[in-house]
């Protein structure tokens, strides 16, 4: 079966005259029982990365959006685990379609417990990135990271300088100099 859009599936779905008819085209469109490890904690990142960063190219300041990343999440899983596709530029739109008469949660009820471990997967990525970039541990160690990052930038455009400085004096002043800056 190749994928339709979530207009297409809605149309078709309220075209069913029983309950069982529309449960069983509920039940038709799932692609995938089981997704791979490795692929649920790309997603999983992905989903993070773009509902916590401000702005996921520069990676700077994070800036939490919960509804932001609960879309993501049920546009992640029904792109991979349905023949329905949720456009990335209506995600909103798409969403409300299916949510308004309940076709989110019956769609996850027929994908099964797959998404259960997904969802645990996509939990214990969010906890390791406000670990990782939002805890006092985090701040400090960025702080450190970017203040390393100036000084060797100082340091390497100042080297040249110093050593110019530098050639004239004698060994012995450089010595003084040394004990003089090591024993403050």
């Amino acid at each position: 079966m190749k994928d339709i859009t979530v207009q297409e599936f809605i149309n078709t779905y309220n075209k069913k005259e029983s309950d069982q008819e529309k449960q069983d085209y509920i039940e038709s469109m799932v692609k995938i029982e089981y997704m791979p490890i490795n692929t649920k904690m790309t997603l999983a990142e992905k989903i993070v990365e773009n509902a916590y960063w401000k702005d996921v190219e520069k990676k700077d300041i994070v800036s939490v959006s919960s509804p932001v990343r609960h879309v993501l999440h049920v546009y992640t899983i029904i792109n991979n685990y349905t023949y329905i596709h949720m456009d990335n530029k209506t995600m909103a739109e798409d969403y409300d379609y299916l949510n308004r008469d309940g076709l989110v949660v019956e769609l996850i009820k027929a994908i099964g417990n797959d998404v259960k471990e997904f969802t645990a997967i996509e939990e214990m990525t969010a906890q390791d990135f406000m670990t990782n970039h939002y805890g006092t541990q985090a701040f400090i160690q960025n702080q450190v990271t970017r203040l390393n990052d100036v000084l060797k930038q100082v340091g390497t455009s100042l080297a040249p300088v110093f050593a110019e400085a530098m050639k004239d004096i004698s060994k012995e002043d450089i010595i003084k100099l040394v004990k003089a800056i090591s024993s403050k």
